[in-house]
Parts: C-alpha cells; structure tokens; sequence
C-alpha cells in the first residue's frame, strides 16, 4: 500500500513538471506574463488615486484601504508608500504611527534608502518634536542627494525647520551659527528656481531673526515674502492664497509691534483688512489686529472694534476650531479688557469647551478671578495653568519656550494670590520661580520688573500691592498667533480639532501600532554657508495684489454660544447679556478638589 501510494506522488509530480515545461514553451507565455504585470500595476495606480481622492476628501481609513492595496500592487514605489504612512499618521493623530509604517517597509530595510523616505521620517520627527533624530534623518537625506549630485529644496526648508525646534531646546546656539543654514535654504531655492520654495525659505529666516529679536532683518525678509506672494497669487486657490497673504501681513504687524511701532502696526493690519476680499480665511488677522488692540489699551478704539469682532467670530464656525478658540480667547480679553466681567467669563468659558488644556487660557481665567477677589477660584486657574505646562501630559501644540514662559506667568498668578492673602513668604517663592523661568528666556524687561517686586516682598516693608498682571503681555500672545503657519509648510488636509479633551490631548495609543521605535541619535553637524542673500527693502503696494473679487457667503446663525450680541449699543446697555461668573467647579470638564492646592 505505501508502494502504491509513493508511486502516485511521484506521477502527480512528474505531470506537474511536465505541465510547467509545455507552459514555459507556449509562445506568448511570456507576454502575458507581462500584460499581468502591467495590469497590476494599473491597478495598483489607480488605488492610489482613489487613496489620494479620499486623503483630500478627509476620508482618512477609506484612503488608507486604497494605499495600502496600492502598495501590495506597487512594493517599489516609494511615493505609494509614503502617502500610506501620511494617512495612518493622519488618522492615528501621532505621527509614530506614520514612522512605523516606513520602518516596517521592506523599502526600509534596503542598503540604500531613497531620500524622500528620509525625509518623511525627518518630517515625522520633526512632528514629534524630537529635533535629534529629525536632523539625523534630514541630514541622511541631504547626503543621499549629494551623492547623488542632486540638490532638493524642500530638504533644505526642512533642515531650517529642524533647526528653529533644535534652537528652542539648546539655548547656547546663537544666530551666527544659524543663520548661514537658513540662508542656504535660500539659495538652493533660488538656484531650483521655485518661488514657492523660496518664499517657505525666506519665511523660515524671517522667524529665526524675529526668535532673537533681529527685527530689521525679520521686516525686511517679511517684505521680501509679499513680493514673492504677490507673484505667485494667480497660481494659488484662493482660499489658500488669503491664507497666506494674512499670515504674512500678521507677521509684519508683530515684528512693527516689536520695534515699537505700535500704530504703524495697527495700520498694517486695517490696510489688509481693507484689501483682502471678505472671507473667513482671513481669520487669523482679526485675531493679530485684536491682539494689537489690546495693547494700545484704548478703549474707544475697543468698542469701535467689537462687532466687527462678533461678527468674524460668527462666520469662523464651520471652520478649524483653532480659530474659533482664538477668538473666543479674543473677545474674552475684550470684555475684560472693558471690565464687562460677566461677558468675558462667559467667552473664556466657551473656548475652555474647545481647548481645556491651553495654559494661556487659563491664565487669563485666573486674572478674572483676581479681579473678581475670588482667590480660592484664581490660585485653582493658576495652578491648573502650571499643570497644563507638564509636556509630558499631551501633545505639544508649541515650541517648549513658550510652556516655560506659561509657567513664569503662571508663577506670577501664583504670587498675586499669596499676596492678596497675606501669604508674603510664599509669594516671594512663587516669584523667585517666575523670574528663573523669565531669565532663561533672555526676557529682561519682565525679568527686571518681577526683580522689583520680589525685592519688595524680600524687604517685607508694608503691605505689597499687585504691581504686576499676571496675564500675558501682547508681545507673547501675538507670538502663539504666529505659530498657526500650517498654510506654507504642509500640503496635507489639517488634523480634525475635536472638542473634547480626550480627543484632542490624548496619547491616542488605541490607534498606535504596538512596534515602537526608540533610538537615540547623535548630534550632526550641518553645513554652513556664508550670506550672499541681499532683502527687499520696501513692501509691496497692498492695493496692487493680485485677488480676484471674491465674497465670502455670510448670514448663517451662530452655533457655539447661545446668546451673542449682534452690535454694540453705546445706550449703556450691557456688552452681553449671560450669566455671571461662577466658582470653578461649575467648569464642565474640570472637577478640581480642594486638597490639592498647595497652601
């Protein structure tokens, strides 16, 4: 039996052979064999199209079916494979899930790494804000296109953006040594001859000299980037294009408002408010205009300006509820501002609903209460604002600098409350805290200022009044403005802003894959170049911009408050009608104990 049963194996593998030998000797055999393999390879293309149609849909796990299947057709392309990584980081919202799915490529384990992957693992790290491994990874790619002969601008633009966040972590790096980087990222732009590539690149310089507080050069590299706007308006969505333009002239407007041309700021900003077309995606200028509003302190001008403010924040609804925080925040300011107490509360408490975890936010919470005298609630919104200063308790949404700046304010707060309960010893810790916090940023106006009542509370002569507002000065608030600059240096659609606080500050490891890549890289030294750029001096006319008439559809009610004044009365009737403010336990998304503050 088991003779027979080998004997019938060994016909049936015998047949098989012989089967195989007859194909191998059809003609055509071979044709066909690549008509399959073209075919396939349509088909992979075609995936991903649908996969990038869905990823510019905002139908995220739909596009990441179609690339994932694109790539099982398509195992070599590497542009298939580095979309599938951007959606899964899109989806995950972290982008260690977009690292995980480059490392896990067969395409990664190759000797020779193509560049862009380099790149993509460069701008996830960079993400991350793990500037050490995202110059590593920067700097592979900048030596693989060398290798090559070739130059890339978007590496270079890359590298800048790197350094900036490399900056913000070694505070020993100074601008001589910066500053040739971001200048090259110049140059290669230029050579590539690529107006958008430049513009990213002068933007990125214009940031580094306003970082440490070169505010001519930044003023002048600002006018150099509505140039190159100004030029490339007719190849850009409109949408996108006012995007763009309010950024830039925001930024103008904060580095006029640095210098101490506090009008000429203000008149940056009706004037391109005044030439924009009408539209919501001009949001972030009322925001900076707000901003600059507040700093003046005029209070007629205030007024004047309020329902024009109302009326932006009604027609930022349907759009990123980054702004419509922003505004929130704005107008809560305002109100405070005009000492309509029971207004700002109410706007102080709708943006909480949006982003519960901003530190700014709560600081400025905290002066409500102290304005209020109500102690107990102001040293729970300080505190609260100084945990909210941990990075480590969720995503990053700045740069570590401002966190610290976060925590000297909130410090501050602190000190006011111990003051104003006769707590003087406490106070001068608090105070000691802020001013260490205030000399490692270099800010030496706030830092002499807090020494004066630090040594007023050291000599313990008399009462000490509040000499300081613990809330942020404008010059920090239109700096956090100016971190929304999405609009140049991505091209993927904006990660959905929930608004609830698990969603938005949340590890999200749920959606994370379970590999983790953990490696500590060494410090890369990058090349340097000497400057050879010279900046435009003068602006563009603002009235010569190149916009076609666009108007923004507007009459849609607004959904985020319940009650919201149309137009100020000047009868001396109330700015907004709402309740008046409550202790802090009526916070929907905060129940804060008592036995945690520290006494």
């Amino acid at each position: 039996m088991a003779t027979g049963k080998r004997v019938r194996q060994n016909k049936r593998r015998d047949s098989k052979s012989l089967g195989k030998n007859l194909v191998r000797g059809v003609p055509g055999a071979e044709d066909g064999s690549r008509a399959l393999q073209s075919f396939e390879g349509a088909l992979g293309e075609s995936y991903a199209i649908c996969g990038r149609i869905a990823w510019t849909m905002g139908l995220n796990k739909a596009a990441i079916e179609h690339f994932r299947r694109a790539v099982e057709k398509l195992p070599g392309d590497v542009t298939v494979l580095i979309a599938l990584a951007r959606a899964v980081g899109q989806e995950g919202g972290n982008e260690q899930s977009a690292l995980n799915v480059l490392l896990e490529s067969p395409l990664a384990r190759q000797e020779a790494l193509d560049y862009r992957i380099w790149l993509q693992m460069a701008e996830s790290y960079y993400k991350l804000q793990r500037a050490d491994e995202a110059l590593y990874a920067n700097a592979k790619a900048i030596e693989t296109l060398e290798a090559q002969k070739r130059t890339d601008a978007q590496a270079a633009i890359l590298q800048s953006r790197i350094m900036l966040l490399k900056s913000d972590e070694n505070p020993e790096l100074l601008l001589r040594e910066l500053a040739p980087i971001f200048v090259r990222a110049v140059e290669i732009a230029r050579a590539c001859n690529e107006p958008e590539s430049e513009l990213k690149a002068r933007l990125l310089l214009a940031q580094l000299y306003k970082r440490f507080a070169r505010y001519p050069e930044s003023r002048s590299e600002s006018y150099a980037c509505l140039s190159i706007m100004n030029s490339i308006l007719g190849s850009l969505p409109i949408e996108l294009g006012i995007k763009r333009m309010a950024y830039l002239y925001s930024f103008l407007a904060a580095v006029e408002f640095q210098m101490g041309n506090k009008e000429q700021a203000l008149a940056v900003c009706h004037s391109a408010l005044q030439s924009l077309p009408r539209s919501a995606h001009a949001s972030l200028l009322f925001c900076t205009t707000a901003d600059l509003l507040l700093a003046l302190g005029d209070k007629d001008k205030l007024r004047a300006f309020l329902p024009q403010l109302l009326n932006e924040k009604d027609f930022t609804t349907n759009k990123s509820s980054s702004f419509v925080y922003l505004f929130h925040w704005k107008i809560g300011r305002f109100y405070d501002a005009l000492n309509d107490l029971n207004s700002s509360f109410a706007f102080y408490q709708s943006a909480m609903n949006l982003r519960p975890k901003s530190a700014a936010l709560w600081i400025a919470i905290g002066c409500l209460y102290l304005k209020m005298r109500q102690l107990y609630d102001a040293e729970i919104a300080f505190s609260q604002a100084l945990s909210c200063c941990n990075k480590g308790t969720f995503y990053p949404q700045f740069l570590n600098r401002y966190y610290r700046i976060f925590a000297a304010y909130s410090w501050l707060g602190l000190s006011q409350v111990h003051v104003s309960a006769s707590r003087y010893q406490s106070a001068a810790n608090a105070v000691s805290q802020c001013q260490a916090l205030l000399f490692k940023e270099n800010d030496m106006v706030h830092v002499a200022k807090v020494k004066d009542l630090c040594q007023a509370m050291a000599s313990n002569v008399g009462p000490v009044r509040e000499s300081l507002s613990p809330n942020l000065p404008m010059d920090i608030s239109l700096d956090l403005i100016l971190q929304y600059d999405d609009m140049f240096f991505t091209s993927e659609p904006r990660q959905p802003n929930p608004s609830t606080e698990e969603a938005n500050y949340s590890t999200v490891e749920k959606n994370t894959p379970s590999f983790s890549y953990v490696k500590s890289y060494p410090n890369v030294h990058v090349l340097a170049a000497v400057p050879k750029t010279t900046p435009l001096q003068q602006p563009p006319a603002i009235g010569q911009m190149k916009f076609h008439p666009y108007e923004s559809p507007r009459g849609y009610a607004p959904v985020m408050m319940p009650m919201v004044p149309q137009m100020y009365n000047g009868n001396g009737t109330p700015y907004f009608v709402s309740q008046g403010p409550q202790p802090m336990s009526h916070f929907p998304l905060y129940q804060v104990r008592r036995d945690t503050l520290s006494r």
